[in-house]
């Protein structure tokens, strides 16, 4: 009853990132043309009014500075698709988990097994139907490194375990 509870809340949210990154995308599309528009008629006025000495070129200035400010605006919508991208990359992989479809992603942490490391190799702690496979909620760098440091056992690392023993 939980795991489906879960599960339906997952999804819920799932949906509400996909509706929501749309909105955004749509929003990201209508600056970037407003900012192409000012641009272009900023430059070109202020280009016209330099030329021909009259107050053409304030108004053109005017749409630079509102270009700048659409710049600022793009950035943040940036960094708000970003979160919610992410938001909704970890409901699709805890929705793959719940399905038993955590083998289908694509990070498996591969990248990080060592030849010389057999063990993690043996017992399925890294690479294709892994522990990392299964668990990797991560989306850094740092943190997938992280989590495939927890399941590789280096020497300095049981050497720093057996001096805690």
């Amino acid at each position: 009853m939980i795991r489906q509870d879960s599960y339906k809340i997952i999804e819920d949210k799932q949906v509400v990132y996909s509706k929501q990154l749309q909105e955004q995308k749509k929003s990201e599309g209508t600056i970037t043309a407003l900012r192409a528009i000012t641009f272009i008629a900023g430059f070109c006025l202020v280009a016209i009014g330099i030329t021909e000495d009259n107050y053409l070129w304030a108004l053109g200035a005017v749409l630079l500075i509102c270009f700048v400010g659409l710049i600022r605006q793009h950035n943040k919508l940036d960094a708000k698709l970003s979160k919610l991208s992410a938001r909704k990359n970890i409901c699709d992989r805890l929705l793959a988990s719940f399905r038993d479809e955590w083998n289908q992603i694509e990070d498996d942490g591969s990248e990080f097994l060592q030849q010389e490391n057999y063990f993690a190799k043996d017992v399925d702690m890294l690479g294709f139907n892994s522990l990392y496979q299964k668990i990797n909620l991560a989306h850094t760098p740092k943190g997938r490194r992280r989590l495939a440091d927890l399941f590789l056992l280096r020497e300095e690392d049981i050497k720093c375990r057996e001096e805690r023993q």
